[in-house]
């Protein structure tokens, strides 16, 4: 998995996750949108996009994205 972030850290973090077969510049309108409120959190799921990685199942990327997340100060 890809992670891209985008804006403040120190802000409230959203995470976007694109559907199959997409990659993270689907969500870029909503980072946009929310250029000035929230710390974006926007991956490429593994295989998909700039990762090219082996896609081994979802639950693995859920994980990965959990973790990943939980490293985040907390606000």
């Amino acid at each position: 998995m890809t992670i891209h972030e985008y804006g403040d850290r120190n802000k409230p973090h959203i995470l976007l996750i694109h559907g199959m077969w997409m990659c993270h510049e689907m969500m870029l309108p909503y980072v946009d949108k929310m250029r000035s409120d929230y710390h974006k959190i926007a991956p490429d799921l593994t295989g998909h996009g700039c990762d090219m990685g082996s896609f081994d199942g979802a639950e693995r990327d859920a994980i990965y994205e959990e973790e990943y997340v939980a490293e985040k100060p907390v606000i």
